[in-house]
């Protein structure tokens, strides 16, 4: 086991080889992760405060390079080998209208996350193949709060 530290979060430990988004998501992190786990998308984003693996996969690599990201890594490219302290970029609040369109989105299939774009940004809902890359421009290191009521 090793100890992954996640800012303004509890230590949790998580098994040795492990994918970190899969590890934040099971101890309760909502960090976005649109394409699954694949680096396709960088929604999964962590910023390393320490233990940073050095290793990076060149499916990491190159999407980082395509988006022109620095300082950040994909946290589904990044395997549980070392304690780590990371910042979690992505997320969209919890128990929120938002996350629970989200999750049903992201159910329907890769196109279906337009309906989040929508309640996120007030925008009407589309189709359209850009949306997925509207929607990294728009959400990137935002957090959607629940509104108060």
């Amino acid at each position: 086991m090793v100890k992954i530290q996640v800012e303004g979060h509890e230590t949790f430990n998580a098994a040795v080889g492990m994918r970190l988004f899969n590890a934040l998501e099971a101890h309760g992190m909502d960090i976005l992760h649109r394409c699954g786990g694949n680096a396709k998308c960088t929604t999964c984003r962590v910023a390393f405060i320490s233990g940073e693996p050095e290793r990076m996969t060149e499916a990491e690599k190159a999407k980082l390079a395509e988006k022109g990201l620095t300082d950040v890594r994909l946290s589904c490219q990044i395997l549980c080998n070392e304690n780590m302290n990371v910042k979690v970029l992505n997320t969209l609040g919890r128990n929120n209208e938002a996350e629970v369109h989200y999750r049903r989105a992201m159910q329907m299939g890769p196109c279906a996350p337009s309906a989040l774009f929508g309640i996120a940004t007030g925008r009407k809902q589309t189709t359209d193949n850009n949306v997925l890359e509207d929607i990294d421009r728009e959400l990137s290191g935002v957090t959607i709060e629940p509104e108060e009521k």
